[in-house]
């Protein structure tokens, strides 16, 4: 197993990224989105320790710092969702080159999965779209949405809430042809909320029992890599 990190360069400056992926030829190629406050590790870790154990059993994972976050170019004042897809095409593209015949599939982490289906719907080569606890939740009100984060304050860009708006993400989603599964906490009353929406946009549904947003817990998060290394092997990969 190795781990390759890269400056990579993308429209409007750069992402850090990272592959971790296994010594002989990869299954399949997962490429991962982080949430609106994360970064490419997640929070707690969960997304280095989730992409380790995947190039373990097989499976190549790349994760990028979105512009305006981790160790990218950019700040998070700037960012905005069409950035975030950019970066993300930018980085499969990168990864894809010396990986042509591997397997493509998408994922992300809260709306890092947005990102990931937007994304998804600008390729033709996509053999599966893994969401976790994605609520593709479209904000109404324009005002300013400010949220207690870790030690501070997460202030989301003024741009940010027109624009999820415009993008339509259920519709993208409805549209994809490709198997889609959401992973999600029973305690997660934010997706709850939207799971119906999702279930009508074709998505397949798999709780999580007993914990919330970021799969709190050790055994939680053995159960979340568990269903994503299920999906993936079992996607019918051509």
């Amino acid at each position: 197993m190795k781990r390759i990190e890269q400056i990579v360069p993308v429209p409007g400056g750069h992402c850090f990224v990272v592959i971790d992926e296994p010594d002989t030829a990869p299954e399949a190629l997962v490429a991962c989105g982080h949430g609106l406050t994360g970064d490419r590790c997640g929070p707690a870790e969960i997304l280095s320790h989730w992409a380790r154990e995947l190039a373990a059993s097989g499976i190549a994972v790349v994760r990028m710092d979105f512009r305006g976050s981790g160790d990218s170019s950019g700040v998070w004042a700037e960012t905005t969702f069409d950035g975030m897809i950019s970066d993300y095409l930018a980085v499969v593209q990168w990864a894809k080159r010396d990986r042509a015949g591997t397997p493509l599939v998408h994922a992300g982490l809260s709306t890092g999965g947005v990102i990931a289906a937007m994304a998804a719907a600008q390729r033709s080569d996509v053999t599966g779209l893994l969401l976790m606890s994605t609520d593709f939740w479209e904000e109404p009100d324009p005002r300013p949405f400010i949220e207690v984060v870790r030690d501070g304050e997460f202030h989301e860009p003024l741009m940010m809430p027109p624009e999820r708006d415009a993008l339509r993400a259920r519709e993208v989603l409805a549209a994809l042809s490709c198997p889609k599964r959401l992973i999600y906490g029973d305690r997660d009353e934010f997706l709850l909320a939207e799971l119906e929406r999702l279930l009508a946009c074709g998505v397949e549904a798999v709780p999580v029992p007993n914990t919330s947003h970021l799969f709190e817990g050790a055994a939680e998060r053995r159960t979340l890599l568990d269903h994503t290394r299920s999906f993936v092997k079992e996607l019918p990969h051509q």
